[in-house]
C-alpha cells in the first residue's frame, strides 16, 4: 500500500494557502505601518541590524532541517519510540546552540555593528535592538523541535493558527507603535522580541498536550547523535550559503549604500517572501510525503511526487509573481505612503531570483532524503557562497549601482541549478532529461505565454488601477489556457478534471 496520501498534501496545501491569504493581508497592512511609525531610516537599521543576527540562522537552519528529516523518516518506518529519542536529542542540541549563538553573537554581532556599519547617528537604538534581536533569534531556536514535529506529523492546521496569531499580533504592536512617545525603534524590537517567546511557549505547550513523545527527558546516545550531526554539518554548508547570500547582502548593502538602500531592500524582501510563500506552503505539504515515500522504499512514486510539486509549485507561484512584476511600481505606490528608492528594481530582480532558485527544490528534497549530501553540500554550498565575495570586490573596484549584488545572485542560482540536477541523477537516479521534459520546459513556456500577454497590455494602456486589473486577469486566463493545453500531463489533467468534478458534485449536493 502506497504511503502518498494525495488527498492529505491537498487538505494541508489548502489550509496553508488559507493561512497565507490572511497573513499576506496582515501583513501587507503591517508592514505599511511600521514604515509609517518608524521612518526611513530606522526601517532600515532594523532591517540591517536583524540581518546581522540572521546570518547566525544557518545554525538552526541547518538543525531544523536535520530534525524534521529523522522525525519523517521515524514516522515513515512507524518506530515511536526512535522518534521520542530523536526529539529529544533533537531538543538538547538546540538549547546547546542557542547558547553558542549567544556567545558568538554578542562580541562578533557587536563588533562588526559599531565598527562596520552605517547607522545614520542611531549607535545606542541600534545596540539594543541588537540584543532583543539575539534574544529572539534564541526563541526561534528553541521553537523549532516542536514546530518540526507539527510539520512532520502534517498537523498544518495547528501550524497556521499560530502563524496567523503571530501575525495579528505583530500589526497590534504596530498599531501601537503609531500611539507611542518613547524610542520607537527600540520599542518595536522589544515587543518582536516578546511575541517570538509567546509563539515558542504555544508550540511547545501543543506538543506537550498532544504527542507522548514531545515531553522532556534527558536522553543521550552518541552514535544518534554522530548521524543527526553529520547530516546537520553536511546539510550546514548549504544552508550557511543560503543564509549568507540573502543576509549578507543586506550588510554588504548598507556597508556601500547606507540604511536609506537597507529600507528598500527589507520592503523588496517583504514582497519576495509573501511570493515565496506560495511555493514553501505548497512543498509543507509535500515535503514529508516525499521523504516518507523514499523511507519506504517507493523511488517510483517519489520521483513522480517530485515532479509534481516542482511544476505545480511553480505554476502557483507565477499566477501571482508576473501581474506584480508587471505592475510593481504602481502596487508599491497602492501599498505605502512613501516608496524608498530602488524598492521596485530590487524587488523584481528578487522575484525573479526566487523563481530560479526554487524551481527545483523538491529535487533538493529528495537528495535530502537519500541522506548522502556531503559531496552535495561541498559542491553547491561552495559556489553559493561566491555571491558575497564577487559582489563585494565588485562594488569596491568599480562604481555600480545597488542591484548588482541580486545580479550577482541570480547568476550563481543558475550554476547551482545545473550542479542539482547532476547531484539528482546520481544520488536518487533522476535524470535532467526528465526533469526538462516533465518540469522546465511546461513552466518556461507558461511563464513565457503570460509574460508576453502582460507586456503588451502594458505598452498600450496607461498605468492605473484598470491596467493592473487587465494585466491580472489577462496573465492568469493565459497561464490556465497554457497550462490546460501543454502545461499537464494527460494523467495530471485527468486527475485535475476529476478532482473538480467530485468538487462540483460536492457543492450540488450541498444545495439540495
Amino acid at each position: 500500500m502506497s504511503v502518498i496520501d494525495h488527498n492529505r498534501i491537498a487538505k494541508n496545501t489548502l489550509m496553508l494557502y488559507l493561512r497565507m491569504g490572511l497573513m499576506l493581508i496582515v501583513n501587507l497592512f503591517t508592514v505599511r505601518v511600521v514604515m509609517a511609525a518608524l521612518g526611513e531610516v530606522d526601517f532600515g537599521i532594523y532591517n540591517a541590524v536583524g540581518g546581522i543576527v540572521a546570518m547566525f540562522s544557518f545554525i538552526s537552519g541547518t538543525m531544523s532541517t536535520a530534525c524534521q528529516r529523522f522525525y519523517m523518516l521515524e514516522l515513515g518506518r512507524g518506530d515511536h519510540e526512535q522518534l521520542r529519542n530523536i526529539f529529544n536529542l533533537s531538543l538538547l542540541i538546540f538549547a546547546l546552540f542557542s547558547l553558542i549563538v549567544l556567545l558568538m553573537a554578542e562580541p562578533l554581532g557587536l563588533w562588526f555593528l559599531r565598527h562596520k556599519m552605517l547607522l545614520a547617528g542611531r549607535d545606542t537604538a541600534a545596540d539594543r535592538v541588537f540584543h532583543c534581536s539575539v534574544l529572539s533569534f534564541m526563541a526561534g531556536m528553541l521553537r523549532l523541535p516542536f514546530q518540526g514535529m507539527v510539520i512532520a506529523r502534517e498537523r498544518m492546521n495547528v501550524f497556521a493558527y499560530i502563524s496567523v496569531f503571530e501575525a495579528l499580533a505583530s500589526l497590534g504592536i504596530a498599531l501601537w507603535l503609531q500611539r507611542s512617545g518613547m524610542d520607537r525603534l527600540v520599542l518595536y524590537a522589544c515587543l518582536m522580541l516578546g511575541i517570538q517567546c509567546v509563539v515558542t511557549l504555544l508550540y511547545a505547550a501543543y506538543c506537550r498536550l498532544c504527542y507522548s513523545e514531545c515531553r522532556w527527558r534527558f536522553y543521550w546516545n552518541r552514535e544518534q547523535f554522530m548521524e543527526l550531526f553529520s547530516f546537520a554539518g553536511w546539510n550546514m554548508i548549504g544552508t550557511s550559503a543560503s543564509v549568507l547570500k540573502v543576509h549578507g547582502s543586506n550588510v554588504l548593502l548598507n556597508m556601500f549604500f547606507g540604511p536609506a538602500v537597507n529600507a528598500a531592500r527589507g520592503l523588496a524582501f517583504k514582497v519576495y517572501g509573501m511570493v515565496l510563500q506560495l511555493q514553501e506552503n505548497f512543498m509543507t505539504a509535500s515535503k514529508p510525503q516525499i521523504i516518507k515515500s523514499y523511507s519506504s522504499g517507493e523511488r517510483e512514486g517519489m520521483k513522480k511526487l517530485v515532479y509534481q510539486s516542482a511544476k505545480f509549485s511553480m505554476y502557483l507561484m507565477l499566477f501571482v509573481s508576473i501581474p506584480i512584476m508587471l505592475e510593481m511600481p504602481f502596487l508599491l505606490g497602492l501599498w505605502l505612503e512613501e516608496v524608498p528608492a530602488y524598492t521596485a528594481s530590487f524587488a523584481v530582480i528578487m522575484l525573479v531570483n526566487a523563481l530560479v532558485d526554487n524551481v527545483d527544490f523538491p529535487v533538493w528534497v529528495a537528495i535530502q532524503a537519500t541522506g548522502r549530501i556531503k559531496y552535495y553540500q561541498i559542491t553547491v554550498g561552495t559556489v553559493q557562497l561566491l555571491v558575497l565575495p564577487i559582489a563585494y570586490l565588485l562594488l569596491k573596484w568599480g562604481t555600480f549601482p545597488p542591484e548588482l549584488v541580486f545580479y550577482v545572485a541570480i547568476a550563481i542560482s543558475i550554476v547551482c541549478f545545473f550542479l542539482r540536477q547532476g547531484f539528482a541523477w546520481r544520488l536518487a537516479e533522476m535524470h535532467p532529461k526528465d526533469f526538462l521534459r516533465r518540469v522546465l520546459l511546461p513552466v518556461v513556456g507558461v511563464a513565457a505565454v503570460a509574460w508576453l500577454v502582460g507586456w503588451a497590455i502594458r505598452r498600450v494602456m496607461d498605468e492605473g488601477f484598470v491596467r493592473l486589473l487587465v494585466v491580472a486577469a489577462a496573465t492568469l486566463c493565459c497561464q490556465v489556457s497554457a497550462i490546460g493545453l501543454f502545461g499537464l500531463t494527460p494523467g495530471e489533467r485527468q486527475t485535475i478534471l476529476e478532482r473538480i468534478r467530485q468538487v462540483a458534485r460536492h457543492f450540488k449536493l450541498m444545495a439540495k
